[in-house]
Formats: C-alpha cells, structure tokens, sequence
C-alpha cells in the first residue's frame, strides 16, 4: 500500500491573521461605539389651543394648518393632547367647526392623546375626580382615532402626590387602554408663550421678535443641558419627548424650532417609536407635588435635584420674560417701547 502524506495548508491563525487585527479592531469597537440616534417626538399640550376663548374659530383652523404644514415639511410626527372642553362653546353645546380641527389634525397623518377634559391635575384632585376628567375627555377625540393607541399626558405633568395614588392611576389608565407619555425634555417653553402672546396682542413687533429669539436660544441651551443630563442618568442617549404647547409662539416659530433640531442632527419620530426605547420600562418610584418631566423625576430619586447639572436654575431664563409671565395674562407693561 503507498502511503501518500499531503502537507497541511496553513490556515488563518492568530500568526499570520495578525497584520489584520488592528483593522479589525477598529471596526468591532466602532461598530460597537457607534452613537444612538439622536430622536425626538414633539408633542404638544392643550389641544385645540391655549386660552382658545380668546379667538375666532377660523384663526385657530389657520394657525394650525400653519403648524401642520411646517410640520410635515419637515417629516415630524408630533402627538398633541386635547381638552376636550375646549371644543364646547356652551356647557352642554359641542361646536362642530372645533371638532373639526381633531379631523384636520389626524387627516394629517398626526397622533392624538388624552390631556383630560378640564386639565384637573392630581394635586388638586381626589383620583375619582382625576379618572372622571379622564373619561370625559375621551368621548370625542377616541372614536375619531379608533384602532389606534390611546395616549396619556398629566396636566400639570403632576402624577400623584403618594405612591399609591401614581400606582391606582397607572393601574386605572392602562385598564382604559392608555399608555403615559412621559416629557424628557420640559423647557420653560409655557413662560415664553405667555409673554409672546402679551406681545402678540400688543402688536408689538419689537418684543415679538425679541421674546422669539430668547426663546430659540434658551431651547438650544436646554436642549443641550438634557443631553448631558441623560448620559449622566442612563450612560446613552435616548429617545426623546418634547413638551409644547399650541399656541402662537410656536405656530409663528415652529420652523425656527425644527431647523434647530435638525442642527444638532435629530430625526423626529413619532409617539409609538419613542415608547420603544426601554429606558421608559425602568422602575420609576416618583411621586410628589412637583410636575418633574421623566429626566427630573429619576434625578429625584437619585437625590441628584440640586446639583450642577439638575439645579432649578441651571439655565436663566431672562428677567422681562420672567416678569411678562408672572404679571397679569393680559397686562404688557412694555407698550409703545
């Protein structure tokens, strides 16, 4: 029998696999260093508008048409959250041309939550009262949006003043079919508006443009700061929620905001892909007076409210805007300037 031995063809070991390693090692941890995305769902409170009484029903169907086409060009998918009082022009009288604007707003491909009919905050509140308000607020809006998931947003952003109240809440709204949307990012956009609608009816074109202008700066800065603070909390960037609200500040500005974003390289998306990310399935014990966003109440349980990166005054917000929004709604003590 001829014996015939074939000599092994060197495979890749790690000798002669070594002139590759570097390359290689640098895709793996780049792959893995990768950032997240950086995402944002806008969402605003106080459907159909802020101090809606003051106008016409036909300037608010402009304004927000004015709102949705800004927000469409720019692909966002916002959610906005609605008083249904607001769409009665009596007690017991619903408007039709109000209702309207829900149809306008999700013919427009845009989600629609529950911000409960007259506002009532848990604070103030007995929880039967609260859960009341709850179904009040959704015998109009929630047919429109059947098949759909049914959004919760806190007035107030205030969640329960004990544990127990927060957990019967939770426990009442997900049995109704509700899934709370949390705020990441909660500026102190509603002082800016109070003091650009002061400015509005004024026709004061000078502090309009000031005001708006502060406001845009302040938002980058803030924006900027919860950057910093969710890698601090959570050692990753997250998906995020931005609390706003319908009114004429950002119906006039919402472009300014968008390309802002866009700036600092964020992709809007919409309610249900925000709520993919885990982070929002961490045990979150928080309860208390204070209407804290997301970010703040976790701070708060970390004992971290009152340090650098979490104190109340961490970005100044300018002193005329803080009078405007603390004087009268109506007052503008700036005339003829």
């Amino acid at each position: 029998m001829l014996l015939v031995f074939i000599k092994p063809r060197p495979f890749l070991t790690l000798f002669n696999f070594r002139p590759l390693l570097p390359v290689l090692l640098v895709f793996l941890l780049g792959t893995a260093l990768l950032p997240q995305k950086k995402e944002v769902c806008l969402t605003f409170d106080d459907f159909p508008y802020v101090q809606m009484g003051r106008y016409p029903v036909s300037h608010i169907r402009e304004s927000i048409t004015r709102l949705i086409d800004v927000l469409k060009k720019y692909d966002a998918r916002p959610i906005a959250f609605i008083n249904e009082i607001q769409l009665y022009k009596e007690e017991n009288l619903i408007d039709p041309r109000r209702v309207e604007l829900i149809k306008l707003w999700l013919d427009a491909g845009f989600d629609m939550g529950n911000h409960g009919f007259r506002h009532k905050d848990l604070s103030s509140h007995s929880p039967d009262e609260f859960k009341e308000d709850v179904l009040l607020g959704e015998k109009i809006f929630a047919p429109m949006i059947e098949g759909k998931q049914k959004y919760f947003r806190f007035p107030q952003l205030e969640v329960g003043n004990t544990l127990e109240v927060k957990r019967d809440i939770e426990k009442f709204l997900e049995e109704n079919d509700y899934i709370i949307l949390p705020i990441t990012i909660s500026a102190a956009e509603y002082k800016f508006a109070i003091a650009y609608s002061k400015a509005y009816f004024s026709k004061n074109e000078k502090y309009k443009k000031k005001i708006s202008d502060d406001y845009i700066e302040y938002l980058s800065k803030f924006i900027d700061l919860v950057e910093k603070q969710t890698e601090y909390l959570f050692k990753r960037r997250i998906k995020h929620f931005m609390l706003l609200h319908m009114n004429e500040l950002n119906v006039d500005h919402m472009e300014r905001l968008l390309r802002l974003f866009k700036k600092k390289k964020y992709t809007f998306i919409s309610a249900g892909e925000a709520m993919t990310d885990s982070i929002f399935t961490i045990k979150n014990t928080y309860a208390g007076r204070d209407g804290l966003g997301f970010i703040d109440q976790i701070a708060s349980i970390r004992r971290l409210m009152g340090e650098s990166l979490f104190d109340d005054k961490r970005i100044n917000l300018p002193e005329y805007v803080l009078e405007l929004s603390d004087n009268d709604f109506y007052d503008f003590p700036y005339e003829g300037e």
